[in-house]
């Protein structure tokens, strides 16, 4: 073969290699771009999506956040405003220091909750030169709160049609104002029913707040249908979901079987019943339970 065909042959094959890797470099490149808008716009739909949940479920989340906060703390620390006479008869007026010293009274005797006393609460109220009770407004009370150093606070009115008489109570979270729970809790208008009105009332605040803070001691999902408005019923199944977890099954049942006793629709306690005796091999009593749920 001529020295000149053999010089030819090795510069097209250098040219062919040269040209091979530029179109995969190029080739490169573009898959390279490729991914990137992808990554790119999947981030963009990440945000989008982001900022509608924000939007439709922030408020939710936000009290979510701000309980699970006092929760970490341990205790909770609460002022008890003036109940509010709104029934325009004056013979009521009496009960809106007497609704919130009796409520100061009963939440006081919670071991996980500060109540701040009413003196304390009253003396700044007054301090303001609020002409009424009508005059202090959620905004008013939170900074009361917030003086006080109470993460949250009770506000709440008394109405009346007939001769029924409606009790109404929120609980609000002193840094933002937001409430994070309502009650409301009607009866006779007779003043001598006003009792069992106002203990039903604290029961229902004290409860909501009790297991909010027991939740803390929680690491797991206790079930999607744990829901009980009772906080004796929901520290029962707590202390038998401990029992489950280190396999003492029957000390775990008879922690379920007292929260059912106190709230006979706790879910979450039948299941795990069940759950407890098929654990054992017990499995017709398991099947009973199964059935019950």
């Amino acid at each position: 073969e001529p020295a000149s065909m053999s010089k030819k042959r090795i510069r097209y094959t250098e040219d062919f290699k040269e040209a091979d890797k530029n179109i995969r470099k190029d080739i490169r490149e573009k898959h390279s771009g490729f991914r990137k808008g992808r990554v790119v716009a999947a981030a963009a739909v990440a945000v989008v999506f982001l900022a509608v949940a924000g939007i439709l479920f922030f408020p939710g989340i936000f009290k979510k956040m701000r309980l699970q906060k006092l929760q970490a703390e341990g205790k909770v620390s609460v002022a008890v405003m003036p109940f509010q006479n709104m029934t325009s008869d004056t013979v009521w007026s009496v009960w809106q220091n007497g609704i919130q010293d009796m409520l100061m009274t009963s939440l006081s005797n919670s071991a996980e909750l500060i109540v701040r006393q009413t003196e304390a609460v009253n003396s700044i109220i007054h301090s303001r030169d609020l002409k009424n009770y009508a005059s202090l407004t959620p905004s008013v009370a939170g900074n009361i709160s917030r003086k006080l150093d109470a993460d949250v606070f009770i506000f709440g009115n008394i109405k009346k049609a007939g001769n029924t008489v409606r009790v109404s109570a929120q609980l609000i979270d002193s840094k933002t104002n937001q409430i994070f729970q309502s009650f409301q809790i009607e009866g006779p208008s007779a003043e001598d029913k006003i009792f069992q009105i106002v203990d039903s009332l604290s029961t229902g605040i004290m409860d909501f707040l009790l297991i909010y803070i027991l939740k803390k001691e929680v690491s797991y999902t206790v079930f999607s249908h744990e829901g009980t408005s009772s906080a004796e019923a929901y520290r029962n199944l707590i202390y038998g979901m401990n029992s489950f977890a280190r396999i003492d099954y029957v000390s775990a049942r008879s922690f379920f079987e007292k929260a059912l006793a106190v709230d006979s629709n706790l879910y979450a306690a039948v299941i795990h019943i069940a759950g407890s005796y098929g654990n054992q091999g017990l499995y017709e009593q398991a099947k009973e339970w199964c059935l019950k749920a």
